[in-house]
């Protein structure tokens, strides 16, 4: 079991401004929807474009615009990946960036490497 690195800043009222787990301060925001389940939806979409003429696509991005919508948002690590769901968002915190990920990506696998590799955290 990890320690948490930020327990003494933790309010569950407050937004989330370091991580809990690793301590660090890079965290973004993104919905909270399994991202396999999207594209296995996109998927069959695809599959389904020859006998639908193409309309399985158009439902496929129907049914993706309203779960960006329906769903809540998240906050999320790039360290350590933790996810934070019962958090009011820090208005400070932008979407994922590929720029910013690809910046601190050496920092996170040094984190996995010292913590006991490809642990997917997820807080609640």
């Amino acid at each position: 079991m990890l320690p948490l690195a930020g327990a003494s800043v933790f309010d569950p009222a407050r937004p989330i401004v370091r991580c809990l787990v690793c301590g660090d301060d890079k965290l973004y925001i993104q919905k909270d929807f399994n991202q396999k389940l999207g594209f296995l939806i996109v998927g069959v979409g695809a599959v389904l474009v020859p006998w639908t003429y193409g309309l399985s696509l158009a439902v496929c991005a129907l049914a993706d615009y309203i779960l960006y919508h329906l769903l809540p948002s998240i906050t999320v690590c790039y360290i350590c990946a933790s996810r934070y769901r019962a958090h009011p968002l820090n208005p400070d915190h932008l979407p994922y960036e590929l720029v910013t990920a690809q910046t601190y990506e050496a920092r996170s696998l040094t984190w996995r490497r010292l913590n006991g590799g490809d642990a997917d955290l997820r807080l609640t």
